[in-house]
């Protein structure tokens, strides 16, 4: 039996070589000298072969056992290779190359060992009702999961590999029947035309791609779960996923599609529609909430109604600050507790943003800081981010409302009325893919529009849906 877990080193090889036009060696095992100053790059010598690889990315087991069971046939049936590239390339995927002894061949053997996570529930798009089936780092699982669930010879997967210094492998996938052929063209060439070191996720492609890469709404909709994947992809999207990342990218991308969420077509048509309609008031809510308070109380505290102005007069008494400044301050303490709270393991970081919140806003008041209604108003405005599904627009969200907060500070309500009317001209000049970012509501498409704003029965939809 072939024994092979011991290591040797050869610490004569030069790590450069001659290299031919034609991109071969004269020597095969000159191709391994550049790789001996790596500690987990192992060399093992045979009476008839050597075996070169990566002891870090191979199965052990799985190799002894080759070596063990018709080891000969195995390397007969495998494919001679010289290219340089192609072997560095093999050799980090876990592969073992076997340099046989007196020839110039070198066999390649896949004894791979890549590890991953098993398929789980989704964490950062959680639903109570549904499938509970998400992505992992490792893109042919997720290949796999996509194929599964749709049993179609119409998806097409086209693949990439974008990165200088450490390439990763991209999946471009579609349906061949639903997506626009000008989309793929353009999609792909963005892909092809990539000049980056490194590709750390599939979330990069949002500044990467898009024809707006600095703009702060998403472009892309960032997805972990299988369900939503596969419906974008019916309904012609394009899909990018990346290896070691458990995200997919959805292109092209609307402002309506990050305040919706797959569960809404796992309950009754009326829920769902419920359910969206308040998520669009959370989104105005969470961005305009605190903006009106302070140009209320700053400029237009005439429009109150004489009871309500007598209780805000009465918590507002023994603050010494102006409203802006009051807001701004509470405004940065919720956003403190946020990311404490995010940081910390998940129960002891719930435990501290209630507490922490409770505490804080307790002790402000009565400290004379700020006001009651200025704590409602900001916990209302943080709750209303929550609700938002997208976390990318979320984000933008919580640092639009800084800017409006601003506004209406030192404008009031005209502030608040030109910030918004700035926002709205900006986001209707977006486009994704050459689609408008408001596509459905302006121009206005009343096809398109429906399942928009509300979920309409799955009857309705069906011919608009699926044609």
């Amino acid at each position: 039996m072939l024994r092979f877990f011991s290591k040797t080193k050869n610490s004569s090889l030069q790590k450069t070589d001659k290299v031919k036009d034609d991109n071969t060696f004269a020597d095969p095992a000159s191709l391994f000298k550049f790789l001996m100053s790596s500690d987990d790059f192992t060399e093992q010598k045979f009476d008839d072969f050597t075996l070169y690889y990566f002891e870090s990315l191979i199965d052990k087991a799985l190799l002894q056992n080759k070596l063990d069971h018709a080891f000969v046939t195995i390397l007969k049936d495998t494919e001679t290779i010289k290219d340089t590239t192609k072997l560095n390339k093999k050799l980090l995927e876990g592969y073992c190359a076997v340099l046989i002894k007196n020839t110039n061949q070198i066999k390649l053997i896949d004894v791979g060992d890549m590890p991953s996570r098993s398929i789980s529930p989704p964490e950062a798009e959680a639903t109570i009702i549904g499938p509970q089936v998400s992505f992992n780092e490792d893109v042919s699982q997720s290949l796999n999961l996509i194929r599964n669930t749709l049993r179609t010879n119409d998806i097409v997967i086209r693949q990439f590999s974008i990165g200088e210094i450490a390439p990763k492998k991209v999946s471009l996938v579609f349906l061949k029947s639903q997506a626009k052929p000008e989309q793929l063209k353009k999609i792909e060439k963005k892909l092809n035309s990539l000049k980056i070191k490194y590709l750390s996720d599939t979330l990069s492609f949002d500044e990467l791609i898009p024809e707006h890469p600095l703009s702060l709404f998403p472009q892309f909709l960032q997805t972990e779960r299988l369900d939503r994947t596969c419906a974008n992809l019916i309904e012609g999207k394009i899909a990018l996923l990346a290896e070691g990342s458990p995200v997919a990218s959805l292109l092209p991308h609307h402002f309506g599609e990050s305040l919706q969420s797959p569960e809404d077509y796992y309950t009754n048509w009326i829920s769902g529609s419920f359910i969206r309609l308040l998520r669009f008031t959370a989104f105005f809510i969470a961005l305009l909430l605190t903006a009106v308070y302070v140009a209320v109380m700053s400029y237009h505290y005439l429009i109150i109604p004489p009871d309500l102005i007598i209780i805000i007069a009465e918590s507002r008494a023994q603050v010494p600050f102006s409203p802006l400044v009051e807001a701004l301050l509470m405004e940065f303490a919720v956003e403190f507790l946020r990311e404490a709270g995010s940081r910390l393991p998940t129960r002891i970081g719930q435990t501290v943003g209630i507490v922490g919140g409770i505490i804080i806003g307790q002790a402000a008041v009565m400290a004379g800081i700020t006001s009651n209604i200025l704590i409602i108003v900001v916990s209302i405005s943080m709750l209303s981010t929550l609700v938002i599904p997208s976390y990318q627009l979320s984000n933008a969200v919580r640092i639009l409302r800084f800017i409006l907060i601003l506004t209406a500070g030192f404008m009031g309500g005209l502030g608040v009325a030109a910030g918004m009317f700035i926002i709205l001209v900006y986001m209707s000049r977006l486009e994704s893919l050459g689609e408008p970012y408001f596509t459905s509501v302006s121009p206005v498409n009343i096809e398109e529009i429906r399942d928009n704003l509300v979920r309409l029965p799955l009857l309705i939809q069906k011919t608009n849906k699926l044609k």
